[in-house]
């Protein structure tokens, strides 16, 4: 038995999942809770009646919406849910208050609903039609394998950086690097490749020949994360894969039936495991303890199995959190945080973000908005990592757009900021996607990408550097991919042997 649902609707079916749950797991608690309480669990509910009321209709009139309800349920709805199970994954724990929960919950509230507007606003109904196809098959066909080409070479070029040179990143914002990691080693980006192979996937016929090029190509991109010690591989390639869906196939249908449920439910270890994997590579790769067998054992043996899965949980629910990053801008002074205000503000963001697009550093050491979290921290507290200057700070980057919004301008600005700057991004992504030709897909595709890196936030600065970045890129391989396939058009025209002219009968 097959059961056909839109995207949308499968993404409601999760919303009032996760919500039952919640209920069911505070009221199974049996005593007080240490942070939630019935006020807590009554702003639950509402935010899930927000995202489910936003995945209906307004869903299927602006359909990559879809994107910012997907992230709000993983990032907010889901870490809540772990928190009321396992209260200790929450940072600082023991200093929050149910009032700083309930709080945290209603401007994450106020600002779901302005980002959801705000999108809506700048990116334009967009009226029903069918999937856009590029009308040259055979252009099309060509543009697929040599787009796949460069991005197999552009992986192992990369993976050769890392290992050779160390960490360079989206936004070549590890330390200690030179003008080569952050500025020329940045011009071999798999991504920008993978993006235009994506569309190019999705607007061509899909062959099922194609299918398992394709599913190769995502297969490898997986691996290079893992072995780049990263753990978002899968977050990435799922972030991609629905935003070119949205884009291109609109509020699209999936069919769920048992082969696929058992896939995605195989799926969930697989990914805690690659999540423990990723982690000790990259521990080894610093020199740090590494892969041991007895890392492997303990993961799985039952003995130690409900420790490491109730520490795995702990642990990807902690990196896929807007409850702390909106938390402690909001109540720095009642969770004994340093406060830094005068680190992270609207002119040091802006100083930040020049920096990081122009070599040298013109305005200064402007502290990377992504390493400001550690100085809220004792160098002796938390997950310790090295940012720009050398010094050990505590690694809680992620901002998100709420929390970034709120330290910048406060509670009503910043929720009037995620409103504009929302609107803003999805006027872009609005504006390609309108054209109907196949490189405002591919820009299209790439900035609502960028909206997904938006709701996710490490920092405006950060986003910009990314942005900005990955935009040039992305134009010199569009355009070197469109002369090259252009003269390979005319190449084959000009070698196609013409019909030769009637000639009239010679006279006797």
């Amino acid at each position: 038995m097959t059961l056909r649902l839109k995207i949308s609707s499968a993404l409601r079916l999760v919303i009032v999942m996760v919500a039952v749950m919640s209920v069911g797991a505070y009221v199974l608690w049996g005593q007080a809770h240490p942070y939630f309480d019935a006020v807590s669990l009554a702003l639950m509910v509402l935010f899930a009646m927000v995202l489910y009321a936003f995945s209906g209709g307004f869903s299927s009139a602006y359909p990559p919406v879809i994107i910012v309800t997907l992230l709000l349920v993983l990032f907010v709805q889901l870490r809540t849910l772990v928190l009321i199970v396992i209260p200790d994954s929450l940072l600082n724990s023991g200093s929050v208050t149910s009032e700083m929960v309930n709080a945290t919950l209603g401007y994450i509230i106020c600002g779901t609903i302005a980002c959801y507007l705000g999108f809506a606003l700048g990116y334009g109904r967009i009226k029903k039609a069918a999937r856009p196809v590029t009308k040259n098959t055979n252009r099309n066909n060509f543009r697929y394998l040599i787009t796949s080409a460069g991005f197999l070479i552009s992986l192992v070029l990369t993976l050769m950086i890392y290992f050779t040179l160390g960490y360079s990143g989206t936004t070549g914002s590890g330390a200690g690097q030179g003008f080569f990691q952050r500025y020329v080693s940045r011009l071999i980006e798999p991504d920008a490749w993978l993006i235009i192979v994506v569309t190019a996937y999705f607007m061509g016929e899909r062959k099922r020949g194609r299918s398992w090029s394709f599913m190769a190509i995502l297969a490898l991109y997986f691996l290079s994360f893992m072995l780049r010690g990263s753990r978002a591989g899968l977050f990435e390639i799922l972030i991609l894969w629905l935003a070119a869906k949205l884009l291109i196939d609109n509020n699209f249908y999936i069919r769920l039936n048992f082969p696929r449920l058992l896939l995605a439910t195989c799926s969930i270890p697989i990914v805690f495991a690659a999540y423990g994997i990723s982690t000790q590579l990259r521990e080894l790769r610093y020199g740090r303890e590494g892969l041991t067998i007895s890392y492997f054992t303990n993961y799985f043996s039952s003995k130690e199995f409900i420790a490491s899965a109730t520490d795995a949980v702990s642990g990807v629910s902690y990196r896929l959190s807007f409850i702390e990053p909106t938390m402690f801008p909001m109540f720095t002074e009642q969770l004994r945080l340093n406060n830094i205000s005068r680190l992270v503000n609207a002119k040091t963001t802006l100083q930040s973000s020049i920096n990081r697009l122009i070599p040298g550093k013109p305005l200064g050491n402007i502290l990377f908005s992504e390493y400001a979290f550690g100085y809220m921290y004792n160098a002796e507290t938390g997950i310790l990592a090295y940012s720009e200057n050398g010094r050990v700070d505590h690694v809680g980057y992620e901002w998100s757009m709420f929390g970034i919004s709120y330290q910048l301008f406060g509670r009503v600005g910043g929720v009037i900021f995620i409103f504009l700057f929302t609107a803003f991004l999805g006027k872009i992504v609005g504006g390609f996607r309108k054209s109907g030709r196949f490189y405002g897909y591919v820009f299209g595709l790439y900035f609502l990408t960028i909206v997904a890196l938006w709701i996710r936030n490490l920092g405006i600065d950060n986003m910009t550097d990314a942005a900005v970045h990955g935009f040039v890129v992305l134009g010199i391989y569009a355009i070197g991919l469109s002369l090259f396939t252009g003269s390979f058009k005319m190449r084959v025209a000009r070698l196609k042997p013409q019909p030769m002219a009637s000639c009239p009968p010679l006279s006797p």
